[in-house]
């Protein structure tokens, strides 16, 4: 029983090793950044389109319910955004947000924007929480053989050691890609960007910040027609529950 319990002991600690975050190099976070290190890629897209209609850039398509459509007769050369400019630009017909993800340009600047948040030391890099994840999974599995061809009467200290090695495997698992920086960075920017509740529409840099920071709540109250039209809201009410996201409580922009 032991050995399959020191087994499992090693896979711990190899996996806490490769769930081990690199130092942060990074001490704040534009809208688009912000929101891949929240919700990952579908975030920042979202953010994207956002900012792409407070320019006036795209809309939500009038022909085809949640999809969105590029409104100008010209895209300028280069955006300022990496991951606008590849949204816009993968707008060649109206698409809703899973399509626009799926687009190779759209994948690629999501990808360059993961690297250089894992590179700061914002995410986990994926090969290493991969494999984590696989070690994790498989100490329940020799602990369960440990138990299952152990000893019939396993010692009390045997079965604390099971225990603790099974509590400890869980709390790993649960660990998101996100570094304990990069939720402190998020922590101290929803205190200097809070949600307004009843205060005058804030500016369109300060919108895509809340929509960054807070989600759909932001984006319903912010933009709530482009937001229902375009099919950019979470269903049941977004990720604060089943409150109705679309109560008008802000007062609208020219773009919404």
């Amino acid at each position: 029983m032991w050995w399959f319990i020191g087994a499992a002991g090693i896979q711990l600690i190899i996996a806490a090793a490769l769930l081990r975050p690199a130092p942060a190099r990074r001490a704040t976070l534009d809208a688009v950044a912000a929101a891949c290190v929240r919700g990952g890629p579908r975030a920042a897209v979202t953010v994207a389109l956002a900012g792409l209609h407070l320019s006036g850039t795209v809309d939500a398509d009038p022909d085809r319910p949640g999809a969105v459509s590029v409104r100008v007769d010209e895209l300028p050369v280069r955006l300022p955004d990496p991951l606008q400019h590849a949204v816009a630009t993968s707008l060649r017909t109206p698409m809703d947000v899973r399509a626009i993800i799926a687009r190779p340009r759209v994948r690629q600047a999501v990808g360059n924007l993961l690297d250089g948040l894992t590179a700061d030391g914002l995410l986990r890099r994926r090969a290493r929480w991969t494999a984590a994840q696989i070690l994790l999974a498989a100490v329940p599995l020799n602990l369960i053989t440990a138990v299952v061809f152990g000893p019939r009467h396993p010692t009390v200290t045997q079965l604390a050691v099971t225990a603790l090695a099974l509590t400890g495997a869980t709390a790993l698992l649960c660990l998101p890609r996100r570094t304990p920086a990069a939720h402190a960075l998020l922590v101290s920017l929803r205190a200097a960007h809070p949600l307004p509740m009843t205060r005058p529409r804030p500016p369109d840099g300060e919108i895509l910040m809340l929509v960054a920071l807070h989600g759909d709540r932001a984006l319903a109250q912010s933009l709530p027609r482009f937001a229902r039209e375009a099919g950019l809201l979470a269903r049941g009410g977004g990720e604060h529950g089943g409150r109705n996201p679309l109560r008008q409580v802000v007062p609208p922009s020219p773009h919404t």
